[in-house]
């Protein structure tokens, strides 16, 4: 794992939290069109041209800004951002293809993420973090497709929740995410402190287990609490990791 944090890796963090990610989720719901619960919307706003202009605009303030400060990674975000597109757009739709959608999620939102940080802290990458990231990417990919079957199969795509069903989604998620605690406890340092970070991720998953198996739906609530505290988990582990380091 990295070693070290430093300014760099803080204007990575904030290009891809308030640029890239937010260009990348703008361009697929201007694809998508849902009518539904989409990210953190539970009654997204009907797409306008606006929304296609403002994510070019995003993409093009995160090009320069990527150049400006930390132009080693500039072409990772480059990449990053051409793979989300043809993951959205229409004429190649990666997202219609289950399997390769769930290998390239793993691989650019986790590898290539994991490849930039790496760079800035000039050190190798290596493989154990490599696969741990990976599988963890994954992990959550089919869990947070579930609720969206109908809105999915609406426009004629196929994706790995509607080849797994929500029972499989459940199973798919539980198997990943042991796997990446499996392979976290072999080259993750302070695992422990990632376990303890992640234990309400544990507990969620249980429970909508549970309320599952006893007839409940899966629905966008539910699933987005799970994500939520996931992406908090993680947060709370790279804090507390970094301040053990400094102390």
């Amino acid at each position: 794992m990295v070693k070290a944090c430093n300014v760099s890796h803080l204007w990575l963090f904030g290009i891809l939290h308030l640029l890239v990610y937010p260009a990348s989720n703008g361009y697929n719901t201007y694809f998508d069109r849902d009518t539904g619960p989409i990210g953190g919307l539970a009654s997204p706003p009907n797409v306008t041209l606006s929304l296609g202009r403002l994510v070019q605009v995003m993409d093009l303030a995160a090009l320069v800004l990527t150049w400006m400060v930390v132009p080693k990674v500039f072409v990772g975000v480059l990449v990053y951002q051409v793979a989300s597109r043809l993951y959205s757009y229409h004429r190649v739709r990666i997202k219609a293809l289950p399997w390769l959608s769930l290998v390239m999620v793993g691989l650019f939102q986790g590898v290539l993420i994991y490849a930039m940080i790496a760079a800035l802290a000039s050190q190798a990458i290596a493989p154990g973090p490599l696969a741990a990231i990976f599988v963890y990417l994954v992990a959550s990919y089919p869990i947070t497709q579930a609720y969206q079957m109908d809105e999915d199969a609406r426009r004629g795509d196929t994706t790995v929740a509607m080849v797994l069903g929500t029972k499989g989604c459940l199973a798919a998620t539980g198997l990943l995410f042991g796997i990446f605690l499996a392979l976290a406890w072999a080259v993750v340092p302070k695992v422990e402190v990632l376990v303890l970070c992640l234990a309400p991720v544990l507990v969620a998953y249980t429970r909508l287990v549970l309320r599952f198996r006893q007839g409940f739906p899966l629905v966008y609530k539910d699933v987005f609490g799970l994500v939520v505290l996931n992406g908090l988990g993680v947060v709370a582990y790279a804090g507390i990791y970094y301040l053990m380091g400094r102390s």
